[in-house]
């Protein structure tokens, strides 16, 4: 998949930086602009580390968030791709898709079963 990825896509693993082999120190945002036909939109994207210190629980489980805002309205509020799954990933939600047009005024959202995305790994 990395292999593969373009200049609009972002390993989560890359957006930090170490304070030591063991710790996580800080974390980046991507910040990148959409124009669509009715505006421009704002992105945000983040990572998710589920823990500061690799070496601990859950230390090598890494998700990412995303924030959509136009202009000063917030179009799709911060939200982690993983909700509720851990890094056991042994149940919990994981977001496959945010789609925004510009006559919806919601963004429609895929969001599918840990289990079931997980299942064939």
């Amino acid at each position: 998949m990395m292999r593969n990825k373009t200049n609009f896509q972002w390993d989560p693993y890359r957006l930090i930086t170490m304070a030591d082999y063991d710790h996580i120190k800080d974390l980046q945002v991507v910040k990148r602009t959409c124009k669509l036909s009715n505006g421009n939109y704002s992105i945000s994207l983040g990572p998710v580390p589920g823990n500061f210190n690799i070496q601990g629980m859950c230390g090598a489980w890494m998700s990412a968030w995303a924030e959509v805002r136009k202009g000063a309205r917030v179009i799709y509020p911060r939200a982690d791709f993983e909700r509720n799954v851990g890094c056991t990933y042994d149940k919990g939600e994981i977001i496959t898709r945010v789609e925004i047009r510009p006559k919806q005024r919601l963004p429609e959202v895929t969001v599918q079963p840990a289990e079931k995305l997980l299942s064939g790994l």
